[in-house]
């Protein structure tokens, strides 16, 4: 697995953590999976998540992360045809994040 592009990376405690995809390709379609990195202060991988899409399977970039104590909002576009918003509630960031 290559990871490629994403988010920056935001501060969560004593990590950082950011979005990364890579790009596999299936019977010549292509698409992008997410999957939520954890990286230490000293910028070793933690952790990598499970692959997710964010909108659906196709492609999609996300481009923006941001966190407050409520809250995970998450920017990205699909197929550059438009720009989207999900906001998770931080109570089920876990379930998400898969780490």
């Amino acid at each position: 697995m290559r990871l490629r592009g994403g988010t920056s990376f935001v501060s969560n405690g004593n990590e950082f953590i950011g979005f990364g995809h890579a790009i596999p390709i299936k019977a010549g379609k292509i698409y992008y999976l997410h999957r939520l990195v954890q990286i230490s202060q000293n910028l070793e991988v933690l952790s990598i998540g499970d692959p997710i899409f964010l909108h659906r399977r196709g492609i999609e970039f996300a481009c923006g992360l941001a966190l407050d104590q409520e809250m995970v909002h998450v920017s990205y576009g699909v197929s550059d045809h438009g720009g989207y918003l999900m906001s998770i509630d931080a109570r089920n960031w876990s379930r998400l994040s898969a780490f």
